[in-house]
Formats: structure tokens, C-alpha cells, sequence
């Protein structure tokens, strides 16, 4: 993890880097997130677990942040069974470019802010 803006800046960052510090993705995050961009189509929380060899409920809680967070879509697949199974898929690459922009250009403003009100105290 990249420990100062410093650094950040300096370092040229993968979209590994971007999901830890945009979104603050821990490490299994980030490995569920790369088996999803790296499949095509759906995948299942089971599918995923075996991919990363983790437990099915420490991927079930990193795909609810992934979620929560707008970076992947859960929909519900029908088995025609009696019961459903939720499938997990990228969302649309333009779409989350411009939320991460979004996201990091109103961060900017607000650090801005910061540093006048810093500079303003200093004088």
C-alpha cells in the first residue's frame, strides 16, 4: 500500500493501486474483483472462492463492498429451481472511469479547501 500522496504520485499506479486507494479495496477485494474482470460473463460467489481459495463468506462480504461501492452488479440468476442464486459481472469500464474521476476530482477540491485553510492559519 502506497503510504503518502508523496509516493502516490510518484509511483505509477495498476488498477490494483486504484482500488486500494479510491476505494480503499483490501487485498481479497481486489482478488475478487480481478477473477470477475477477468471472466466472461456472470460468476457465482462459489466460482469465485475456488478461483481465490477463499472461504464462500469472506467472498460473500468483499462482493457486498464491491457492490456497495459501485465497482461490480449483482443480479439474480433463475435456475428454475425453487430457489435463485446471485450472479456477480463488471460493470460497464466507462462508467467506472468516470465515477473514479468523479470520485478523486471532488477529493482534489476538498484537500484544496484544506490547504487554503491551512495557509490562511499559518499567515
Amino acid at each position: 500500500m502506497v503510504s503518502s500522496v508523496h509516493e502516490s504520485v510518484q509511483a505509477d499506479p495498476n488498477w490494483v493501486t486504484l482500488l486500494e486507494n479510491v476505494y480503499g479495496a483490501s487485498e481479497t477485494d481486489r482478488r475478487v474483483f480481478a477473477v470477475i474482470a477477468d471472466v466472461d460473463g456472470p460468476v457465482t460467489v462459489d466460482e469465485i472462492a475456488e478461483r481465490i481459495h477463499r472461504h464462500r463468506s469472506t467472498v460473500s462480504r468483499s462482493l457486498t463492498r464491491l457492490v456497495d461501492a459501485g465497482l461490480i452488479e449483482r443480479m439474480t440468476r433463475d435456475d428454475s429451481g425453487p430457489s435463485y442464486r446471485y450472479v456477480y459481472r463488471m460493470r460497464d469500464a466507462d462508467a467506472l472511469a468516470d465515477e473514479m474521476h468523479r470520485l478523486l476530482s471532488a477529493w482534489y477540491v476538498r484537500m484544496d479547501e484544506r490547504i487554503g485553510e491551512f495557509a490562511r492559519q499559518s499567515a
